[in-house]
């Protein structure tokens, strides 16, 4: 270690009632540390509020899903009703031409039978005519009575569509505006969270070409995301300029705290960046929490 570093003295002499030599140490991986930090973190409003934005999402989203399973059920109750107007409507015109062709067929017979002076045949065939003359009239009426009212009826429902999601949504936009649009669209794509935001960029469109800006020009975009509340550049240039775009960094994990556990009073959780930098200091994982400890009961080291 270099002598020009500042040398922090520790007092590490164990409290009165806390049993340092009993402290176990518990080393946490990366999804660990990350579910502690979201689990113990509760006193952070603005945690606190992204917790409420995501749940209310997902509420929002839950709730959009029910009303979109109920209109479809609603749509195939109404559907299945009407197919089965439309096959009974079928059943009794097939039935109907059926008698009518029997009919023909009986007449012919009896005038056959007739000629040959069978009249017994004759009589039974004419008491089936007589029959299937009253079977027609019912069909028939039954028949007009149906048409009325299908003719009464509204209109059978079309199928609800299924609303795009937002990625969908931008997918869709991409394939109809401008190469520069559809670039700025795709580079900020993930921004577009819901339908608001889409919404919201359509109004800023159309109030930018209001204020006479050219579309897709810089000062265009730069307008779309002020009104979007997109972060930009500290030169206020747009995300079209590849020198406008800030550099990503892949943020680290955050660490997880060496405190007590809850649950237990002689527990502290050390990350795995810690303890490794325990052993490369020397140091056992059991000394690294001690004195980490100390420190942050004296100030010098935040939580």
């Amino acid at each position: 270690m270099n002598d020009d570093n500042e040398r922090i003295p520790v007092d590490i002499t164990p409290d009165k009632g806390n049993k340092r030599d009993n402290l176990d140490v518990v080393v946490l991986e990366d999804d660990q540390v990350l579910s502690s930090a979201d689990d113990s973190d509760d006193t952070d409003p603005h945690r606190a509020i992204e917790t409420l934005k995501k749940k209310l999402k997902m509420e929002q989203e839950a709730r959009h899903e029910a009303e979109q399973r109920a209109k479809q059920a609603d749509f195939q109750a109404r559907r299945a009703s009407h197919e089965v107007e439309d096959t009974q409507m079928h059943l009794v015109a097939n039935a109907i031409e059926t008698i009518k062709r029997d009919n023909e067929i009986l007449t012919a017979n009896y005038a056959e039978s007739m000629r040959n002076g069978s009249f017994e045949e004759a009589a039974r065939i004419q008491m089936a005519l007589s029959q299937n003359s009253s079977n027609l009239k019912q069909l028939e009426d039954g028949h007009v009575r149906m048409q009325e009212d299908a003719r009464n009826k509204p209109t059978p429902p079309a199928e609800p569509q299924q609303p795009l999601k937002p990625e969908q949504q931008i997918d869709q936009i991409i394939g109809q505006v401008s190469k520069p649009s559809a670039q700025w669209l795709k580079e900020n794509r993930d921004r577009f969270e819901d339908e608001r935001t889409i919404n919201k960029m359509f109004r800023a469109h159309g109030d930018a070409v209001d204020d006479g800006i050219d579309p897709d020009t810089p000062e265009y975009f730069r307008y779309i995301e002020k009104r979007l509340g997109f972060k930009q550049d500290e030169n206020g240039g747009s995300p079209m300029s590849s020198a406008a775009k800030p550099t990503s960094r892949q943020s680290a994990p955050p660490s997880a705290p060496v405190n007590r556990d809850s649950g237990r009073s002689n527990v502290a959780h050390l990350t795995r960046a810690q303890a490794d930098t325990a052993k490369a200091l020397g140091m056992t994982e059991k000394e690294y929490a001690t004195h980490m400890i100390a420190l942050q009961k004296e100030g010098r080291l935040t939580h």
